[in-house]
């Protein structure tokens, strides 16, 4: 009985690192795709950033710029492991600022 208990306690672990992985991976492709729109026609995330976000600290080209780099480079920090909760924390505050 104690053998079958311990298998089932691995599996659960070896799943719950699965679980985990596959969650970073489903978070860090959003903003991925996000990054990649971005990135695909700047002259449009310019405007974006001039007269839908309303930064109120940067210039909106810095902001544009900055924000596309933090969408392609912080997702590829949260799916290596690297960073992993200053990654998704920040992720979550860009996702809050811009959404609301």
């Amino acid at each position: 009985m104690d053998q079958v208990y311990a298998r089932l306690v691995d599996a659960s672990q070896h799943l719950s690192s699965l679980a985990a992985l596959a969650a970073r991976w489903w978070i860090a492709q959003i903003f991925w795709n996000a990054g990649m729109v971005k990135l695909q026609s700047m002259t449009s995330t310019i405007a974006l950033f001039r007269y839908m976000y309303h930064v109120p600290l940067l210039p909106p080209v810095w902001a544009a710029y900055l924000g596309t780099g933090i969408e392609l480079v912080f997702p590829v920090l949260l799916v290596l492991g690297l960073a992993g909760r200053v990654a998704a924390a920040f992720l979550f505050w860009l996702f809050v600022r811009l959404s609301g």
